[in-house]
């Protein structure tokens, strides 16, 4: 979408998923992720600086899903590099003097752009200014706890980065609390450095390193650099893309910028030149913060009384050439969802968002790796259910099935007959006999029974849902010592009463009756004791 030579571009990711019922140590739900990351924007639409593409606007979509909204632009330094152009030294300074510009502004405003590539450095119509897009990515996830893909391209990652990452978020995972209390950016600035020399390294030879080898490669070279504890990993990284005694190094360009790209690749953190001294060493001019833009224009001014809902957002431009000229990219977007814009329609009507059917409603979805999802995937439940030695289980536990099973929901006709005793018998049997640290607790039979009176004719459909129910609704529950769990459970049921039913509450603990006496049986069989 195009708005006065600006552009607007859409990013879209998902944010990972909490397990069912998961709560905080307060007891209380976990935020979503994606309302975590919503509110952590908020502050990236503050940034504003030349160099950086503005963050617009950001909107939730279904399952997570969330659509990022800013300032974005065509042409890219991956760009260059795929036309084969040849930089000259004074066209790599001025760009390198806006990136660093903007880097340094991103470090007053204590933000770090950890996605700092080729393809994130875009460049306007006239190939004069840079703009980074992307860099708050790290921030608005939280760091990357709030997703499961990395943040940052492992081909641009600085060698610490790899190491902090994989501890990072096992301490947080560890500590199951980055959802309650906020947390420090474990970032360093000068891990963009190293970005930013390999990004300069490119430019100067004119292609990618590593070319199309896997992520894998870069990570172990990295890991190589620190095992080796050489000072700069530049001679490394030439050697392993067989660029060592490569002509391009012989370039005025490349021997102009050799020096500073090998101070940026320092292996050890602390050596790397901070952002104020590269822009020193390339003859920039000292960094002065921008000062924000004021505009005397109200948001209304020149704007139609009408606005017709049925504009596109390229449409405002052509209503008042001149009040729209002077307006920024943010509020003509913020004029277009007045006049009933619609991003999400936008996308489906452009062929970007498709719906499609979920992937267990699909008969077969393969991969490409030959991985197979889909209905096929549960094809074999008949398989694995008949494969059960139903048999493999103590005789003092079939006693006991054999006593439960003639007293469990006998007033219903399926249950009740010697067809319905059988079968609750068979799919029970098979239960034990695949869980061997699992123990049957009378309430077992009640929790099976919906699923045999479903599926009376397919046993092994029944065993499968009786398997897929309890870890997922009564996980634990039948340890052999599940005395922990069950107690969790009734504190937190004695708190709901408290709060919901006060003189309730009074009057039974008043009495002594407590939910050890009556609410064990509730919880053991999700209240499965009666038909309705």
């Amino acid at each position: 979408m195009l708005v006065n030579n600006d552009h607007l571009g859409v990013n879209t990711f998902v944010a990972s998923s909490h397990a069912n019922d998961q709560c905080g140590a307060n007891g209380l739900p976990l935020t979503p992720n994606s309302i975590i990351i919503i509110g952590r924007f908020q502050y990236l639409k503050t940034i504003e600086h030349p160099n950086l593409c503005r963050y617009i606007d950001i909107r939730k979509g279904t399952h997570e899903r969330l659509l990022v909204i800013s300032e974005h632009y065509e042409r890219s330094f991956e760009s260059l590099i795929n036309e084969n152009q040849l930089l000259s030294v004074e066209q790599i300074q001025q760009w390198s003097h806006q990136i660093l510009y903007s880097l340094i502004y991103l470090q007053e405003k204590q933000l770090h752009a950890r996605n700092l590539s080729l393809k994130n450095i875009r460049l306007t119509q006239s190939d004069q200014i840079v703009k980074i897009q992307n860099y708050g990515l790290w921030h608005m996830t939280q760091y990357a706890t709030c997703v499961s893909f990395p943040v940052g391209d492992p081909f641009y990652l600085a060698p610490e980065c790899f190491a902090l990452d994989f501890t990072f978020k096992n301490l947080i995972t560890a500590g199951n609390g980055h959802h309650e209390i906020e947390i420090n950016d474990p970032a360093n600035a000068k891990s963009c450095v190293w970005s930013f020399g390999i990004i300069l390294l490119e430019l100067c030879l004119g292609q990618r390193l590593y070319g199309k080898q896997p992520v894998a490669v870069p990570m172990s070279t990295s890991v190589r650099c620190l095992k080796l504890n050489v000072r700069s990993a530049l001679d490394i990284l030439l050697r392993q893309n067989t660029l060592d005694q490569d002509e391009r190094l012989k370039r005025t360009t490349t021997q102009f910028f050799l020096p500073i790209i090998r101070k940026c690749l320092n292996v050890q953190v602390r050596d790397r030149p901070t952002f104020v001294e590269l822009l020193t060493e390339l003859g920039g001019k000292p960094y002065i913060s921008p000062i924000p833009r004021s505009f005397q224009l109200t948001l209304f001014d020149g704007v139609i009384p009408v606005l017709d809902h049925n504009l596109d957002l390229i449409d405002f431009k052509n209503l008042d050439t001149s009040p729209f000229r002077c307006r920024t990219i943010d509020q003509i977007y913020y004029l277009w969802k007045l006049a009933g814009g619609d991003l999400i329609a936008v996308l489906k009507n452009a062929g970007l968002i498709k719906i499609s059917p979920s992937i267990s409603k699909v008969s077969k979805f393969v991969t490409d790796r030959g991985d197979v999802y889909g209905l096929q995937r549960d094809g074999n439940v008949n398989d694995v259910y008949n494969r059960i030695n139903k048999d493999n289980i103590a005789p003092t536990v079939i006693r006991q099935i054999e006593v439960d099973i003639p007293r469990c929901h006998q007033y219903d006709e399926l249950l009740s007959s010697p067809e319905g005793h059988r079968k609750m018998k068979n799919v029970l049997k098979g239960w034990i006999a695949s869980h061997s640290n699992l123990v049957y607790w009378q309430g077992l039979d009640s929790l099976c029974a919906p699923f045999v009176y479903l599926n009376f004719n397919n046993e092994a459909l029944a065993y499968a849902s009786l398997t897929a129910f309890i870890p997922k609704y009564l996980n634990n529950f039948f340890l052999k010592d599940n005395s922990l769990i069950i107690n969790e459970y009734l504190v937190v049921f004695s708190h709901l009463i408290a709060f919901h039913h006060p003189d309730l509450s009074n009057r039974l603990e008043t009495i002594g009756f407590i939910p050890d006496l009556y609410a064990i049986p509730w919880f053991l069989t999700v209240f499965a004791r009666k038909f309705n």
